[in-house]
């Protein structure tokens, strides 16, 4: 006769080693050998579509066209009631912009404008040196308040001032009150 405690006491997962007993089929080896339908950033022999289209949209960019137009050529008339079409269109023209301003600002000099004047301007004007630039040392005189013989006297050389110090009165004082 059973006691009422051996169900309890009996181990609660023994149903699961019964299934881990029966004959369970193995898993079969991942195949690494087969090529990928994408080859890849590293391999040169297939791009993305999408990088495809982007490369072809920069081509004729460079040859001339306008982004507007460079990007309808390959992408086709943007129709404006499709979202996605306008996104496109905005991703292709916000590219060309950040790509233009890493590139920085040419300044045209024949046209008269006021960048270009201040370009003119400042090659007119004296250079900035490289110790106008260099960080002063603590304890360094700005170039502005040293007298020309200073600004001119070599690096490692010191300035040897020498201070005449009457201690008469320092005397007069110790003899007057006495110690500090």
């Amino acid at each position: 006769m059973r006691h009422p405690l051996d169900e309890i006491l009996d181990d609660p997962l023994e149903e699961l080693y019964d299934l881990f007993e029966w004959d369970v089929k193995q898993k079969p080896p991942i195949e690494t050998d087969q090529p990928s339908a994408y080859g890849g950033p590293n391999q040169g022999e297939w791009d993305h579509p999408v990088s495809m289209k982007r490369n072809k949209v920069d081509e004729r960019i460079h040859q001339g066209f306008a982004p507007e137009m460079a990007h309808q050529d390959v992408h086709g008339d943007v129709d404006l009631a499709d979202v996605g079409a306008k996104s496109h269109l905005a991703g292709t023209l916000g590219r060309v912009q950040d790509e233009s301003s890493k590139r920085g600002v040419k300044i045209e000099a024949g046209k008269g404008s006021i960048l270009s004047q201040e370009a003119e301007l400042e090659k007119e004007m004296e250079p900035v040196t490289h110790n106008d630039m260099s960080t002063p040392m603590r304890g360094q005189v700005p170039d502005k308040y040293q007298t020309p013989g200073e600004a001119s006297a070599p690096m490692g050389e010191q300035l040897e001032i020498e201070e005449d110090y009457d201690y008469n009165d320092d005397v007069a004082y110790l003899q007057k009150y006495g110690r500090a």
